[in-house]
Order: C-alpha cells, then sequence, then structure tokens
C-alpha cells in the first residue's frame, strides 16, 4: 500500500514539475518569439511569423485578429508546400 503512495508522490511531482515548465514558457511573448526566430528561407511563412512581432503594440482585443491571420498565413503556406522528390 505505501509502495502506492510512492508512485502517487512521484507522480504529482512530475506533474507538478511539468506545470512550473509550462509557466516559464508562457511567460515568453510573441514578441521574443518573433524577435528570436531565424528565417525558415520561406517568404509567405517569414512574413507571417514576422507579423507577432506586432503584438505587444496592440491592445488585447486586437491581437486576436493578429494570431488568427498569421494562423491563415501558415495554413496557407503549408497548404502549398511541395516536398522535394
Amino acid at each position: 500500500m505505501s509502495e502506492s503512495f510512492g508512485s502517487q508522490g512521484d507522480a504529482d511531482v512530475a506533474e507538478s514539475e511539468v506545470a512550473e515548465s509550462e509557466v516559464a514558457e508562457s511567460e515568453l511573448t510573441a514578441s521574443d518569439v518573433s524577435a528570436n526566430w531565424e528565417p525558415t528561407g520561406d517568404p509567405r511563412v517569414d512574413d507571417a511569423v514576422d507579423r507577432l512581432g506586432d503584438l505587444a503594440s496592440l491592445p488585447l482585443d486586437e491581437q486576436v485578429a493578429v494570431y488568427d491571420e498569421v494562423q491563415r498565413r501558415l495554413q496557407d503556406a503549408l497548404a502549398g508546400f511541395v516536398p522535394d522528390a
């Protein structure tokens, strides 16, 4: 019975570590990401990711439209992707 409790305790610790990691990652802003990414070489993708840099200067209610635009542009780029044969 105590072995089962130990396993649960280990699971709780692991879950706590994951939660702390997620908090640290969530502290990154879109501006941080767009400022620190390396260009892909595909101008459609690069332009879409560059757009994320505008988020910091926009009010929250306008940021959703930017995320939607970036997602649409990335989906369009992916839909037109043809892998090298």
